[in-house]
C-alpha cells in the first residue's frame, strides 16, 4: 500500500518541481535581459538527513537541475554517515538561513515521494 501512495505523491512533486524551475528560469532571464545584474551569489553548506545513495544523487541532480543553482561537492564522512552538500546559489536570499530553508523543502517533498511514510515518521521523532 505504501508504494501507491509514494506513487500518487509523485504528480504532486513534479508539479511543484516544475513551478520552482519556471521562477528559476524567469529569474535568470529577467537578469540576463536588463542591465546589470541581480545576482547575489552564495555558498551554503547544507546538511542532509542519512539519505541513501539514491536520494542523495537525486537530491544532487534536482539542486544542479534548477537555474541558478549548482551541487559543487558531497562531503560524506562515512563514520556516521554525515552527508553535507556544497551549493551555490546565483540568486540566494541574503539570509543564509532562508536558502537552508529552501534546500530543505526540497529534501522533505523529495523524500515524500521516495521513502515510506513510516520512515519519516521514525525520522522525525529520532
Amino acid at each position: 500500500m505504501t508504494i501507491v501512495r509514494r506513487l500518487l505523491r509523485f504528480p504532486g512533486f513534479a508539479v511543484w518541481f516544475a513551478w520552482q524551475m519556471l521562477r528559476a528560469n524567469a529569474q535568470v532571464a529577467a537578469d540576463l535581459l536588463t542591465p546589470g545584474s541581480a545576482s547575489t551569489p552564495a555558498i551554503v553548506a547544507y546538511r542532509t538527513r542519512r539519505l541513501s545513495p539514491m536520494e542523495l544523487t537525486a537530491l544532487t541532480s534536482l539542486i544542479t537541475l534548477t537555474p541558478g543553482t549548482l551541487t559543487i561537492d558531497v562531503d560524506v564522512d562515512e563514520r556516521d554517515d554525515d552527508q553535507v552538500l556544497y551549493v551555490l546559489g546565483l540568486y540566494a536570499p541574503a539570509d543564509a538561513r532562508d536558502f537552508h530553508a529552501e534546500l530543505r523543502e526540497l529534501e522533505d517533498r523529495l523524500l515524500r515521494v521516495v521513502r515510506p511514510a513510516r520512515d519519516l515518521v521514525a525520522e522525525e521523532e529520532g
